[in-house]
C-alpha cells in the first residue's frame, strides 16, 4: 500500500468524478488524533473569490501521488461552517509537533511527520528526536489515537496530549498489565 506525507498533500489538485474537472486544491490538512486519521482537507476551490471548502475524510475517494478525488461536490462543506475542522486548523492540523512522553510524563521529543494510507489512516508517526535511537518501528495501535513503538528493544506507548478523556491512562495502564 502506498503512504503519503501530510505534506505531500499540500497544493495537490482535488477533481469530483462526477463533474470531471478540479474543485480546487489542497490548502491545509486536517489531522483527527482521536480517530488516529485524516479528518479532512481544507481546499482552495477554484473559483477566484470562493470560501473554502472543507472535504471531511469520508467523501475522499482516493489519495494519489498526482490528485485526490471525490465522487461529487455533495461531499464538500463550507470549511467555516465546521467548527471541528476550524479547531484543528487554529491548533496547526495537530500533524507535526506532538509531544512524545515516556510513561512517567516526561517529554523526550516531537512528532515531525505523520505518514497515511491511500484510505486516510495513519500509517506511521515519525520523530527523530528523543528516544535517543535513529530509528522506532510503529508495532500497532493500542486503543484510538494510542500506539506502541518499539526502538532498539524497549517499547514506548505514544499517547498524544489532545487524545482521550480522562481515562485514557488508566485504561492504557489496565491494557498494558492485563487487567
Amino acid at each position: 500500500m502506498t503512504t503519503y506525507e501530510f505534506n505531500d498533500l499540500n497544493n495537490l489538485p482535488v477533481v469530483s468524478n462526477a463533474a470531471a474537472r478540479e474543485i480546487g486544491r489542497v490548502k491545509e490538512v486536517l489531522f483527527n488524533p482521536a480517530a488516529n486519521a485524516l479528518f479532512g482537507l481544507v481546499v482552495s476551490p477554484a473559483e477566484k473569490d470562493g470560501p473554502p471548502l472543507l472535504i471531511p475524510l469520508r467523501g475522499i475517494r482516493s489519495i494519489g501521488k498526482d490528485a485526490i478525488t471525490i465522487e461529487s461536490l455533495n461531499v464538500a462543506e463550507r470549511f467555516e461552517d465546521n467548527v471541528q475542522a476550524q479547531e484543528i486548523s487554529a491548533a496547526g492540523g495537530y500533524h507535526s509537533g506532538m509531544d512524545v512522553m515516556t510513561q512517567s510524563g516526561e517529554s523526550v521529543g516531537k512528532v515531525d511527520k505523520v505518514m497515511l494510507n491511500e484510505d486516510g489512516t495513519v500509517a506511521s508517526y515519525h520523530s527523530t528526536t528523543g528516544f535517543g535511537a535513529t530509528q522506532a518501528d510503529v508495532v500497532g495501535p493500542l486503543l484510538p489515537g494510542v500506539s506502541l513503538w518499539q526502538a532498539e528493544d524497549v517499547d514506548y506507548i505514544v499517547v498524544p496530549g489532545n487524545v482521550g478523556d480522562e481515562r485514557l491512562l488508566a485504561d492504557v495502564v489496565e491494557l498494558v498489565l492485563g487487567g
